[in-house]
């Protein structure tokens, strides 16, 4: 298996990415207050996320902009003969979004590398969730067409669809319940962020062996 695509150059970019995930948390629950976000602010604050079942990604913090799984073709070993490594891009933090004791994420789209991704993400804690539970969920949420959704939703993707456009004049926070598929009703949380952190990334090639 060969993951193709972006990871921060910065050191310390945990400190980085839970400082933003903290900040938007505060934010939310100002809006909507939840036993739930009271939980996940405590254990930041006490440094104890593991103690509730969260941990960081397989591979620490990534953007995957291709999945090269299974036996290799004249496709894929092209695909990754042609993916240019060492690329740097600067991507805006402008979105933080929680999926009930699911995982925490933010929706970022490079430029610079192309992505095969419908929604290119980068993953910040997980809940005894795999990256395809993300990338259902945050399809579910951002890309696939529906008869008719509710107003959170609405709001979800409509400041989802500018982020990369343009400046927020304030922070945007939202919940929404969701009910998709096999993952029961969760609540969903999100923050666009006006003063967004500026992350380095870089492409990289990373092969796993089955």
């Amino acid at each position: 298996m060969y993951y193709l695509g972006l990871k921060p150059t910065e050191e310390d970019i945990a400190s980085t990415l839970n400082q933003q995930t903290y900040d938007a948390l505060n934010k939310i629950n100002e809006k909507y207050p939840s036993p739930k976000l009271d939980e996940m602010i405590a254990a930041f604050e006490t440094g104890t996320m593991e103690e509730l079942g969260w941990n960081t990604p397989m591979m620490p913090y990534h953007i995957t902009t291709s999945l090269i799984n299974g036996k290799a073709t004249v496709k894929s070993r092209k695909a990754i003969e042609q993916f240019k490594i060492g690329i740097e891009e600067k991507l805006d933090l402008k979105s933080i979004i929680i999926v009930e004791d699911l995982f925490i994420a933010t929706a970022m789209t490079p430029k610079l590398v192309e992505s095969s991704s419908k929604i290119p993400y980068m993953a910040i804690w997980m809940n005894n969730s795999k990256p395809k539970d993300c990338t259902k969920v945050l399809e579910h949420l951002l890309y696939k067409i529906k008869e008719s959704m509710k107003h959170g939703e609405e709001k979800l993707r409509s400041y989802y669809s500018i982020q990369n456009k343009a400046m927020f004049k304030d922070d945007v926070v939202g919940n929404i319940s969701m009910v998709f598929d096999t993952y029961r009703e969760r609540e969903v949380w999100y923050c666009f962020i006006k003063d967004s952190e500026k992350i380095n990334f870089e492409s990289f090639i990373k092969k796993i062996d089955q």
